[in-house]
């Protein structure tokens, strides 16, 4: 007799804790709910979604904390799982990635020297959050307790 199996492949993230049927379950209607409250906009549909989705939220939050207890009563048995657990989760990113010399042209050179990165994004974000007033100023005034010593450099 043959009885079918269902193998789930698992998209995003390794290293994740293992999630019993219930949750999966829950996390289906989730997406369900999800699609139904994007398309038909009823606000029933989203209370429901809202409140799935927080109780899904609330269950996985306590099985990663149940997950990562029994980790940490494993580690002295076994300190190779727990520390692949824990660089998993504290990997960072240095630095910014490449920019495009020109941002309005994506086909423009890109740069990796940090002066030039930084002179670009001053430039844009002097552009984003600069102000007019009535009288005409060259520089956004910064009034605060705490940035009392920040100078802007010109660009």
């Amino acid at each position: 007799m043959y009885i079918p199996t269902r193998k789930y492949r698992q998209i995003g993230k390794g290293n994740t804790f293992p999630m019993d049927e219930k949750t999966r379950e829950k996390i289906r209607e989730t997406n369900r709910l999800s699609k139904m409250a994007i398309t038909s906009r009823d606000p029933e549909i989203r209370k429901k979604y809202n409140s799935v989705r927080n109780q899904v939220k609330r269950h996985v939050k306590k099985l990663e904390k149940k997950y990562e207890k029994v980790q940490v009563q494993r580690a002295k048995e076994n300190p190779k799982v727990i520390w692949k657990y824990i660089k998993s989760k504290s990997k960072t990113r240095d630095g910014i990635s490449d920019l495009h010399m020109n941002p309005a042209d994506t086909k423009s050179l890109k740069t990796d020297i940090d002066e030039e990165k930084d002179k670009i994004l001053a430039k844009y974000f002097f552009k984003c959050f600069h102000y007019r007033n009535e009288r005409k100023c060259s520089k956004p005034r910064i009034k605060s307790k705490y940035q009392s010593n920040f100078k802007l450099r010109n660009i």
